[in-house]
């Protein structure tokens, strides 16, 4: 038997394009529920929570701007939830 030869390598070949995105695993368990959080502060003492706003009221020369509260204000995107006392 004749010894080996040894031959040199030949040029590395270009990379072969991206394979396929596998299938998605499957959901892992829920985790354990927190701790309870602390109680939080009583509200505002003789105060009721409401929405303000405000509106305008007529045009041109007459146009106003008005404070409106409560459902007046429902829907307006730039009303705020806000305490106000009771008397």
């Amino acid at each position: 038997m004749a010894a080996a030869t040894s031959r040199p390598q030949g040029d590395i070949g270009q990379r072969g394009p991206k394979g396929d995105i596998g299938d998605i695993g499957q959901r892992g368990p829920q985790g354990d529920q927190g701790l309870k959080g602390d109680k939080g502060a009583d509200g505002i003492p003789n105060a009721v929570k409401t929405k303000i706003c405000t509106k305008k009221i007529g045009s041109g020369s007459s146009e106003k701007w008005m404070l409106k509260h409560g459902t007046d204000c429902v829907g307006d995107a730039d009303a705020m939830d806000v305490y106000l006392p009771i008397s």
